[in-house]
């Protein structure tokens, strides 16, 4: 007679659903351990009870930096430049326009990542800050700070109950500041994490 074969399973997801399903009809004892021997399934391997949803990797919604749309307050000069957004103020810039807002379109989340709980800037610069973050879904703002002083790329959490989304669209904006004429930021991304 030939020897049983061994408890390991090849795809233990299969076997395992399986063996849940059918331990559910049968309450004998006696009928469990034969299930186990023709599914070749070990009782810790099984499913729980009741089964959890998986916990999910966060996922970020971000668009590319050369998406920039700048404010009609500011006269800064947005270009691509390798794969980023270079953003600087003008030759005509006077030295009081020197901060302004550039604003970013953020692709919409899927219903499952409803609330948004996080935003990343992933940009360099020479001389520049970005000194605040705006989050806005359609015109009603969710999720604004300031004072930032942000000299290179940065996460910011959202508390959990502020950027609940509502199927509107969803922009970020950031305030930016140069210390002079020269100074540029070069913005790879921008994005929410769902």
């Amino acid at each position: 007679m030939p020897s049983p074969p061994n408890p390991s399973i090849s795809s233990p997801l299969i076997s395992n659903t399986v063996y849940y399903i059918l331990k559910q009809l049968f309450s004998n004892t006696r009928h469990i351990r034969l299930l186990k021997k023709l599914l070749i399934v070990s009782p810790s391997s099984a499913l729980p009870s009741s089964p959890s949803k998986p916990n999910m990797p966060p996922i970020w919604f971000t668009t590319h930096g050369i998406g920039a749309i700048k404010d009609t307050d500011n006269s800064f000069s947005i270009t691509s430049d390798g794969g980023s957004a270079k953003i600087s103020p003008t030759s005509d810039t006077s030295d009081s326009d020197l901060k302004g807002w550039v604003h970013y379109t953020i692709p919409n989340p899927n219903p499952d990542n409803s609330s948004l709980k996080a935003i990343q800037v992933d940009f360099s610069s020479q001389s520049a800050s970005v000194d605040g973050v705006k989050l806005h879904f359609a015109n009603s703002l969710k999720f604004s700070v300031s004072d930032l002083q942000q000299t290179s790329s940065f996460n910011l959490d959202i508390a959990s109950s502020s950027a609940v989304y509502s199927n509107k669209g969803i922009a970020v904006s950031l305030y930016l500041s140069f210390d002079d004429k020269h100074s540029w930021l070069k913005l790879q991304s921008v994005g929410v994490q769902g």
